[in-house]
């Protein structure tokens, strides 16, 4: 870990204290004694804001681990890897935890859909935006989150699921991006507090499955091959002046399908109580893959554009590529900046030069 971080040891927990009896910062943990690789045998350092590891508690807000192990495997696959391979890595959409789930479903016969149950047999894990599969299950998701998130946390459950306290603290709390793969687990044991046994995790499921379904064919139609992630996720990149009434909307960039979700190395995550379709989740604002062998073969994206002028040419630009996980060269020498520019813009000081 970078940074300093103090010594666990002499925190009281993670809420404020009180300035005028505080004795002060605790001493700082050393480099030896936060976690840290040296010389890893594959040869890479995975960071997806997973925990760090080892025996400290050094922070509450960790992501879960699907991503970082996905980074890994797909690192792993090969040792020639290369800027293309590095950007299908960044634009990887696969959900171990969703596949899962997929495979809980199927085995206990709860889908009760023989179209539905072949497609999500099939279904590859990959939570693209034109995926039927990938509706229902990050459907079926959400209803067995609430479900469950309620009989844990009773009138809580709302926070569990997404919502924040508003104001400065603002409009999600930090529970959703951890609560999947807790949520898929609780579904596999079948345990309290969240079940209670096989048969009524299997009613839990069951009902999951009905409402998802019933959802989908309300927002979607009844024809299975009308079903797509992307019509229920998309994303919309406001203008600052996004408050001006008309010139918000005129101006946003979007809106576009979006893919993934929050356990995805794609970056897609959206809160349960909001819902995939609300304003807010959180997705990269910026992809890059630098080649240092040749760093005029290093590579970026964004989800809008290079100018923040509405009408230019490259306003907004970006988005069509960046949402079909493509990437745009990021020219590093002078020599291949100027074959490529497309005009120079000269600023030059109003008045004398102190």
């Amino acid at each position: 870990m970078c940074g300093t971080s103090p010594s666990p040891s002499a925190r009281c927990g993670i809420e404020p204290q009180i300035g005028a009896t505080s004795p002060g910062p605790p001493e700082p943990l050393t480099a030896d004694e936060v976690p840290h690789l040296v010389d890893p045998p594959g040869g890479a350092i995975v960071s997806a804001n997973q925990a760090p590891g080892g025996p400290l508690e050094l922070g509450e807000e960790w992501m879960e681990s699907y991503r970082a192990e996905r980074i890994a495997d797909l690192l792993g696959d090969r040792n020639d890897h290369t800027v293309a391979s590095c950007q299908a890595i960044q634009a990887d959409l696969h959900n171990a935890a969703l596949v899962t789930l997929r495979d809980l479903m199927l085995s206990l016969d709860v889908v009760g859909d023989d179209e539905i149950g072949a497609v999500l047999a099939a279904w590859d894990g990959q939570v693209r935006a034109d995926s039927a599969a990938a509706a229902v299950m990050e459907t079926v998701y959400q209803e067995a989150a609430r479900t469950l998130a309620t009989r844990v946390a009773g009138t809580m459950s709302d926070m569990v699921l997404g919502r924040g306290l508003g104001g400065p603290a603002g409009e999600d709390s930090r529970f959703h991006y951890r609560l999947q793969g807790r949520i898929v687990a609780a579904l596999t044991a079948a345990e309290p507090p969240w079940c209670d046994g096989d048969e009524d995790r299997d009613r839990v499921l069951r009902a999951a499955v009905e409402q998802a379904l019933g959802r989908l064919r309300e927002r979607l139609g009844s024809r299975l091959a009308g079903w797509r992630w992307g019509a229920l996720r998309s994303s919309r990149q406001p203008h600052p002046l996004g408050g001006v009434p008309g010139l918000g909307r005129a101006f946003a960039v979007g809106p576009n399908e979006m893919p993934g979700d929050v356990n995805t190395v794609w970056q897609g995550g959206y809160s349960v109580h909001h819902g995939p379709d609300a304003p807010g989740g959180f997705s990269p604002g910026y992809r890059q893959v630098v080649d240092l062998a040749d760093w005029d073969r290093s590579t970026f994206q964004m989800p809008a554009g290079n100018s923040g002028i509405p009408g230019h040419p490259h306003y907004g630009d970006c988005a069509p590529e960046f949402f079909e996980g493509r990437q745009r060269p990021l020219l590093y020498s002078r020599e291949a900046i100027a074959a490529n520019a497309e005009g120079t813009l000269v600023l030059e000081p109003n008045g004398e030069r102190s």
